[in-house]
Formats: structure tokens, C-alpha cells, sequence
């Protein structure tokens, strides 16, 4: 059996903290979640719809939709989140030896995913090549400096990958899903 774990690395692996604002839209059905983002060089917005039913919800508007909003995100400090793991040990003590612990983190591709969407993925990967490469380099060295920092604190698990298919058919294309999901090292 596994038991899944898991600790924040905050948002975009990055523990700056970028000033934020949230206001809620109450529908019939669904909850927007607007948040706006005060980088270094503008707003960036996202909005996702919360269902009231139970359904999933649904990433209605990405943080980067254009060029400039690809500044924004850049302008946000990096700062290597280091999250207390206190609970990873707790976790792991409680399970004992009915389950394995594993640790989710998401690929670096699907945070260029959470970032910029489906559509602008498909379409950037054609048309900016170099925009995705630039952005799947970025969360590959956060995402290995998070790792590192998790298992020099001792957080010893199975590591579980999850992301990996926003570069594959039909938005990518085999070679596609080889250079921005097991290419980068």
C-alpha cells in the first residue's frame, strides 16, 4: 500500500513572497477565485472556477496569457522554499510498516502547464520553442534544488512524478514530450 505525502514549496517553487489579492465571485454553481499577483513588473491574473456540486474545478484564466505577462513571472524573485517537514516524520512514524510513504511533486512541465494553460502550451511549444525550453529549464533547477532541500532534510520516500502528459498527444508530439520531459537534466 502508499500512503502519499506532501509539503508546499510555495507558489512556482518559490518562496517570495509576491503581495496578492483574492476576491471571490459567487455564481449559482461555481466560486471564481480571482487572484491577482503584484510582481516586480505588473499584475499577473489567474482565475479558477470552484464547483459547488463536488465537480473539479476549472483553471478558467492561466497566469500568463502574452508576452509581457511572461515578464511578469520572471520578475518574481527566486527565493528556494524550505518548508518545515516535520510532518513527513510524523507521517511516516503513524503508517509504520502498513504503506510506503511517497512524495508527489509535480514534473517540470506541468508547472509550465499550471502556468500558461493547454492552448498557449500547444501553440508556444510551435511557434516560441525557446519560451517553453526557457520555462521547463527554470522549474527543472527549482524543482532539483526543492528535492535536494527534502532529502537533506531526511525526507527519505518513493518520489512520485505527476505532469508529464500535458507533452504528449494530442497538444505535443513525441519529440515534444523527449526534450521537455526527459531531456532536461
Amino acid at each position: 500500500m502508499v500512503a502519499s505525502w506532501g509539503v508546499s514549496c510555495g507558489r512556482f517553487i518559490t518562496n517570495a513572497g509576491v503581495p496578492a489579492e483574492q476576491r471571490i465571485i459567487d455564481l449559482p454553481e461555481w466560486r471564481l477565485h480571482e487572484t491577482t499577483l503584484h510582481t516586480p513588473k505588473g499584475p499577473l491574473r489567474s482565475v479558477t472556477q470552484v464547483s459547488k456540486r463536488g465537480h473539479p474545478s476549472l483553471t478558467q484564466e492561466f497566469w500568463v496569457k502574452t508576452e509581457e505577462d511572461l515578464k511578469r513571472f520572471l520578475s518574481i524573485p527566486y527565493l528556494p522554499p524550505e518548508p518545515d517537514v516535520s510532518s513527513f516524520f510524523e507521517f511516516d512514524q503513524r503508517i509504520g510498516e502498513s504503506a510506503i510513504v511517497m512524495t508527489g511533486l509535480l514534473d517540470p512541465i506541468g508547472y509550465v502547464h499550471d502556468l500558461i494553460g493547454s492552448e498557449l502550451l500547444a501553440i508556444w511549444s510551435i511557434e516560441n520553442r525557446s519560451i517553453i525550453a526557457q520555462l521547463v529549464d527554470l522549474f527543472t533547477e527549482r524543482l532539483y534544488n526543492f528535492l535536494h532541500y527534502l532529502l537533506e532534510s531526511g525526507v527519505n520516500s518513493i518520489y512520485g512524478i505527476l505532469g508529464e502528459e500535458y507533452a504528449g498527444p494530442p497538444l505535443m508530439s513525441p519529440a515534444d514530450f523527449r526534450e521537455f520531459v526527459t531531456a532536461p537534466e
